[in-house]
């Protein structure tokens, strides 16, 4: 793949996307906190619809179709992030006053969780291009909350507005377009079997996403708007999906019979 493909691959462009997107929550929290943390439940909500559906109706039986052990990986994508996040202790946005040595952890683990995220970019995109824009699709919503989580955490901890916006970006932002790189090359080579398990590996990633971890930032949230954005986020998916609905048959039958060479 040559360094102009690689710029102009989609995987690249959602990452990149999903870079600006994080750089804008940290700025919005920073020049708007109550704004940012009032938005955050409904913009959580949506993304976790939006990924809810990705997972269940397209990147998952996509997963099984390449691979029939595929719902092992799911299981282990989802247990993966669990441990990852709760080993890594991702907190939440307060005004309580941490220790620099408190952030370590959390910075760490949502700069794994931002790099995986790119990671998934790339695996998506590889297999179906309407599968890599639902997927992306709540992904980078849910990049706004990362970066935003991210620059409170530092600022939390004596930090300036100038040093903890360059933390969180390179802890949150950059990660992503790393992870959605440094994936992409490897996966040209796989065969369907081997795609299958990233697949599956990356719906695991998105069940836990949707269903644990963008939750707890709206699941206790006043009144019935979030609730509204989580149903707007799986009718958005369906819609998505479903247009693309007609061509899953043929996209199967071409992974069986030559492998992943339609994905260039």
């Amino acid at each position: 793949m040559t360094e102009l493909g690689a710029v102009s691959n989609p995987a690249i462009i959602a990452s990149l996307i999903a870079a600006a997107v994080t750089t804008i929550g940290i700025a919005a929290v920073w020049a708007f906190r109550d704004w940012a943390t009032r938005s955050d439940a409904l913009l959580s909500a949506f993304a976790a619809g939006i990924l809810l559906a990705s997972a269940l109706v397209h990147v998952i039986p996509e997963s099984n179709a390449l691979n029939p052990q595929a719902p092992l990986y799911v299981l282990l994508g989802f247990v993966a992030l669990f441990v990852l996040n709760k080993t890594a202790g991702h907190h939440h946005p307060s005004d309580q006053v941490l220790p620099p040595r408190a952030i370590i952890a959390p910075f760490l683990g949502i700069a794994f969780h931002s790099f995986v995220d790119g990671m998934v970019y790339a695996t998506a995109f590889s297999v179906d291009f309407v599968m890599g824009v639902s997927a992306a699709s709540g992904l980078i919503i849910h990049e706004f909350s990362e970066g935003l989580v991210l620059f409170v955490l530092v600022r939390s901890a004596g930090a300036s507005p100038s040093v903890s916006f360059v933390l969180a970006f390179l802890g949150a932002a950059l990660t992503t377009p790393l992870g959605a790189t440094s994936s992409l090359y490897a996966i040209q080579s796989l065969t369907p079997e081997h795609l299958g398990i990233l697949l599956g590996l990356s719906g695991g990633a998105l069940l836990y996403v949707s269903t644990v971890h963008l939750t707890e930032r709206f699941v206790r949230a006043k009144g019935f708007l979030p609730l509204g954005g989580f149903a707007a986020g799986i009718a958005v998916a369906f819609v998505m999906l479903s247009s693309h609905g007609h061509h899953d048959d043929h996209g199967h039958a071409g992974h069986a019979e030559t492998g992943h060479e339609d994905h260039p």
